[in-house]
């Protein structure tokens, strides 16, 4: 058993320990964020260490804070983007070589499935922030059918006051139901990828690679 064989087993499993810890940061944060807790009938693989309390200010600052918020959604865009690049990588240089030796058809279909759980993923990070930068580009204003009042519009204090929390209650309601789909979203990808990464590790240690590869010239 060559160093080579050593190496390429450590780097892959640093690479996934990466990759668990970028997944497992984004479903605590997001669900700490919005004050959810992951479903308790789900199956996902995630470590469930208890989560932080939630951040102590009122439900409408607490969520719609937009640093936090953006913060979060850009994270989960990052991991999007490492774990998009290790999938090409493996499906373009790993796996043919994987192929030649021994049978991964089944690292192939949960890659196809992992392709499409990431697009639903990015598409509802990308919205998210939208809605985000709609909210900070009024300041204190709102994100949901957002028009600034016209200075020169009157209304009644109590009328306005009554008005705002209507449209707060929604505006959280809506977040909240974007925010859910985005974590069940995070949970599948998780049922997805933590079996997968397992599994490739397994398949990768030394002893197993010496034998399909025996010499560094044939890794």
């Amino acid at each position: 058993m060559s160093a080579v064989h050593q190496y390429y087993y450590r780097h892959l499993v640093s690479i996934h320990g990466g990759l668990r810890r970028e997944l497992k940061y984004c479903l605590h944060a997001l669900t700490t964020l919005i004050d959810l807790s992951p479903s308790s009938s789900s199956s996902s693989p995630i470590p469930t260490s208890p989560p932080p309390p939630p951040p102590k200010a009122s439900s409408y600052d607490h969520l719609l804070t937009s640093s936090p918020l953006r913060t979060t959604l850009r994270t989960t865009l990052q991991f999007c983007l490492h774990l998009q690049h290790h999938h090409d990588i493996e499906e373009a240089v790993v796996f043919p070589e994987f192929a030649k030796v021994t049978d991964i058809a089944h690292w192939s279909h949960s890659h196809r499935e992992l392709d499409a759980t990431l697009a639903r993923i990015r598409a509802l990070a990308r919205k998210g922030l939208m809605l985000d930068r709609i909210k900070t580009s009024y300041g204190e204003g709102r994100v949901v059918n957002e028009v600034p009042w016209d200075e020169n519009e009157s209304k009644d204090e109590e009328e306005e006051e009554e008005e705002e929390e209507n449209q707060e209650r929604h505006e959280i309601k809506f977040l909240k139901k974007k925010a859910g789909w985005l974590v069940q979203e995070l949970e599948t990808l998780a049922k997805i990828v933590l079996p997968h990464l397992d599994d490739e590790e397994v398949m990768s240690t030394p002893d197993k690679t010496v034998q399909w590869w025996p010499t560094e010239n044939d890794m």
